[in-house]
């Protein structure tokens, strides 16, 4: 049997746990690798038997991914370019959990004209859009979607009702960008931290509103007939007044280190987190009468079980599944390959969930 080799580059929660859930198969030969060795020593700890490597520079990455099949991106966005330029110079295939941007893109174009790129395939950009593609194919009528994730500490902490399960860039990103959005059957750029709603889901209040970086490509939700798409994120009820006072009365969107500064000393790092994902799609029949489906899923940190948050839960089950179906020639070997629309995919990832 061939064995696919991996080297996943960041050894923090979603890392770490693509690591040892690829790791339980003989299919692959894992490298978990990261610059923090206090990160490495903790995977060292959890008894993986995952082969384990730091690096200090760029050289040192490029070495540790020279001869591997496939680099597996877990770092902060800010760190993902220096990542893709290794794997580019390895000539490694290659998988990002990040949502995509032009630059990543334009630097990984030489490397899509030899290896597969697969960008964004994470809970959100990736999973949801599957799911969302899964309920539409459910929903033939359907012409309007929308698809609301959250991910929020089980219980509330704070006011804010939220902590750090991921990264705290992404996060501010969200509220300080537009948001992709479609409209009349057009792809169009919508403000973020508006379109409020509150609903109840399983006895939870929460509240909705539009957000960037949950989606990547929106044609496949046009190729379905989608002329109306948003997507929001769910919270506590309270938190977009709290982040509104924070970013347009204080005007910390314009000072963002100070921003990031003060969130990242004052929210608490959540494992014991949940993940919900409630979307929506609504046509008419051609009677006239309207048609509604929807699609929900909540899925809740298993710390006694030592399985980690909720988050790093989903993530790295479509990324594994992903990877699963590279490995075995399921996926094109080269270009960028758009994994949105595996429908499959992401209703096996949260099957038993």
């Amino acid at each position: 049997m061939t064995v696919f080799k991996v080297t996943i580059v960041g050894a923090g929660l979603i890392g770490s746990m693509l690591a040892r859930e690829l790791a339980a198969s003989p299919a692959y030969r894992v490298t978990l690798v990261d610059l923090s060795e206090e990160a490495l020593e903790k995977a060292h700890s959890e008894g993986t038997g995952i082969q384990l490597a730091s690096y200090s520079h760029a050289e040192e990455l490029f070495a540790l991914l020279d001869g591997q099949d496939l680099c597996v991106s877990a770092v902060p966005n800010r760190s993902t370019g220096r990542v893709a330029d290794a794997a580019t110079r390895a000539k490694v295939h290659f998988l990002d959990f990040s949502k995509p941007n032009e630059d990543i893109r334009r630097n990984l174009e030489a490397l899509a004209a030899e290896r597969c790129v697969m960008l964004g395939c994470g809970l959100s950009p990736g999973l949801v859009e599957n799911l969302a593609l899964s309920l539409l194919a459910e929903t033939r009528m359907a012409s309007d979607l929308t698809i609301r994730v959250g991910v929020l500490p089980r219980f509330r902490v704070d006011r804010l009702g939220y902590g750090v399960s991921w990264n705290l860039d992404s996060a501010i990103d969200e509220y300080a960008y537009p948001a992709a959005a479609i409209r009349d059957g057009n792809v169009v750029q919508i403000a973020p931290m508006e379109q409020h709603e509150t609903l109840t889901l399983d006895g939870m209040s929460l509240e909705a509103f539009t957000t960037s970086g949950g989606v990547g490509d929106l044609t496949a939700f046009q190729r379905q007939g989608i002329k109306n798409f948003t997507f929001k994120t769910l919270r506590y009820p309270g938190h977009l007044d709290y982040m509104q006072f924070l970013l347009h009365d204080l005007n910390l969107r314009n000072r963002r280190d100070l921003l990031r500064s003060m969130l990242g000393t004052s929210l608490t790092r959540i494992s014991d987190d949940v993940v919900i994902i409630y979307i929506t799609a609504k046509g008419t029949a051609p009677d006239g009468r309207a048609v509604e489906k929807s699609l929900y899923r909540c899925v809740k940190a298993s710390p006694a079980k030592g399985e980690g948050n909720a988050l790093a839960k989903l993530s790295s089950r479509y990324a594994a599944a992903l990877i699963a179906r590279l490995a075995n020639g399921g996926l094109p070997n080269l270009g960028f390959v758009d994994h949105t629309g595996l429908a499959d995919l992401g209703a096996s990832s949260t099957a038993d969930l």
